[in-house]
């Protein structure tokens, strides 16, 4: 190979990279789509009770996860301690000109319907 297919073959592969790199940044540039799409689960859900917090990732073409973090007490052996955990996680796709979900793995059931189902069980 001479230096010329070299030096071709070299930006070939760095305009790949600059593209990858700028389709990565503007995946990350909408923040705004997050708090939509907690924002959508939350309705659904409702607001747990001991809600810490709720994070939301664009994993591809509006496929998102959505975890809540909850906060539970758990007993030691000498004091209760606070525990974060998941307690609700969902695999989802979200159109954002409707502002809905238009999937969602497991289905959100609202935290009322949860507690009744739990209660007969």
């Amino acid at each position: 190979m001479n230096s010329g297919e070299q030096t071709t073959m070299d930006t070939a592969l760095a305009k790949n990279m600059e593209e990858k790199m700028s389709a990565t940044q503007e995946k990350k540039s909408v923040p705004h789509l997050d708090k939509l799409v907690i924002n959508a689960v939350i309705s659904e859900l409702g607001k747990p009770p001991n809600l810490i917090e709720v994070t939301a990732g664009n994993l591809w073409s509006n496929r998102w996860r959505v975890n809540v973090w909850c906060v539970h007490n758990v007993k030691a052996e000498f004091s209760v301690v606070d525990s974060p955990r998941i307690d609700y996680s969902y695999f989802l796709r979200y159109d954002e000109e409707s502002g809905k979900i238009i999937s969602c793995d497991p289905e959100i059931k609202p935290i009322e319907e949860v507690k009744n189902e739990r209660v007969q069980d």
